[in-house]
């Protein structure tokens, strides 16, 4: 468990425009992981949606992985893994820009506003 001295840290670093110890919300003890709301079946499915979409790439099969991921990801939208795999798999194929916007639902999700 983060220190409030851990949290204000790092919201210098993810909010560098927000003043110093500005007042933004702080998550709960159990607010940590919003993919504990889902069904647990739907988390490990999507477990192995994404173990298996990484496999497909490191044996080059990028549209099979882009599949696997955007799956997982439709299992349990607010579990970030999937979001973070599919950015992953974008950059290996040079897509640069579709790994920002995609990515966009997992980041905005937090309840303290980041800038992007």
């Amino acid at each position: 468990m983060a220190t409030s001295k851990d949290e204000d840290v790092l919201n210098t670093i993810f909010n560098p425009l927000f003043p110093i110890g500005s007042d933004c919300p702080r998550l709960a003890e159990n607010d940590g992981g919003q993919e504990l709301n889902a069904d647990f079946e739907l988390i490990e499915k999507a477990k192995e949606l994404e173990t298996a979409g990484v496999k497909k790439a490191e044996n080059g099969d990028f549209n099979g992985a882009l599949e696997c991921f955007n799956k997982s990801i439709e299992a349990v939208p607010l579990r970030a893994s999937g979001y973070n795999n599919r950015a992953q798999l974008y950059r290996l194929m040079g897509k640069y820009m579709y790994f920002i916007i995609p990515s966009r639902p997992a980041i905005t999700s937090t309840k303290c506003p980041t800038v992007v």
